[in-house]
Order: structure tokens, then C-alpha cells, then sequence
């Protein structure tokens, strides 16, 4: 007797068939052999949970310093007779010798980086009160640092300086 070994579509599909059943009843049996009854509400039997019986440290006090006063980082810059001249008239001088901007507020110096804290465009003072990034032209910032929020809502950090004419 001859068999025919040529594998049909139909006879391919029938024992995958077969094979995901077998599979499943397997595995599903497995689950079955262990049952729990749980009450509600649970008895109480008197003995102590895992939480109760642990050695709970005792809770420590954090000692607070009192907060210190900021003070102001000095810097002396030394300006040329022209420059100086220049900053107390417009209030402003593009100081790209240091990378910084100057600003004359209210009679006191202040200098900030000329980096716009959102992508590092150049910033370039076009006024007494307004500063404008370079790489986006809608971004300004006023004579204190503070953001048009355009393209970042970050702020300048001034600081005071000491400038000489000199």
C-alpha cells in the first residue's frame, strides 16, 4: 500500500488546528489543580502582620539653617575712555570683548552673557530697554533681563559690576 505524503493545504490547517487546541487544553489545565476560598471579612487570629512586627526607626529631625543673604558677585571691567562714555550716554554697549552685554541702570553697571538662554543666538542690545536675540528676531528681553516669552520665557542673569574708564 502506497501513502501519499504530499502535504495538502486543507490537512495543514486541520492539524495547526489541532496543535492550538492541544496546546490550550494544556495549559488551561494547569491552571485548574489549585483553588482558594477567600473570606470576607477575614478572621482575625490574633498574630501580628509582617508591618506590626517590623523595627520601625525613629524619625529624624532635619535641622534647618537659616538662609543667608545673596550677595552680589562684583567683577571689575575696565573700559576704554570712548566705551565708557559710550554706556553711560545709551545706557547700553555691546562689550563683545568679554561676550557680554553692558547695561547703565539707574546709576549702577550690570553685565550679562550675550548668549540667548534658549538656542545660544547672539544677543545684541538695540536700545536702553530692549535686547533681541539674533537667531529669533521676536525674542527680546528688557533692560532686567526679563523675557517677551517669543521663544523662551527664561530670563537674563544680571550682574553688578564695578567698570572704570581707563
Amino acid at each position: 500500500m502506497k501513502t501519499n505524503k504530499a502535504l495538502t493545504r486543507r490537512s495543514f490547517l486541520i492539524g495547526c488546528g489541532l496543535l492550538t487546541l492541544t496546546t490550550a487544553g494544556i495549559t488551561l489545565t494547569g491552571c485548574g489543580r489549585e483553588t482558594q476560598t477567600l473570606e470576607y471579612p477575614p478572621k482575625f487570629t490574633g498574630a501580628k502582620t509582617p508591618l506590626e512586627t517590623a523595627e520601625v526607626e525613629p524619625a529624624v529631625t532635619p535641622v534647618v539653617e537659616p538662609v543667608k543673604p545673596v550677595e552680589v558677585a562684583k567683577a571689575d571691567i575696565i573700559l576704554s575712555q570712548d566705551e565708557f562714555d559710550a554706556l553711560t550716554a545709551k545706557q547700553y554697549l555691546n562689550y563683545s570683548a568679554k561676550q557680554s552685554l553692558l547695561l547703565y541702570v539707574d546709576g549702577d553697571f550690570y553685565s550679562m552673557s550675550n548668549l540667548c538662554p534658549h538656542e545660544r543666538g547672539l544677543l545684541v542690545a538695540k536700545s536702553s530697554n530692549t535686547i533681541e536675540c539674533q537667531k529669533h528676531l521676536g525674542q527680546t528681553f528688557d533692560k532686567k533681563g526679563t523675557s517677551n516669552g517669543y521663544e523662551t520665557r527664561s530670563s537674563l542673569r544680571l550682574t553688578r559690576v564695578t567698570v572704570q574708564a581707563g
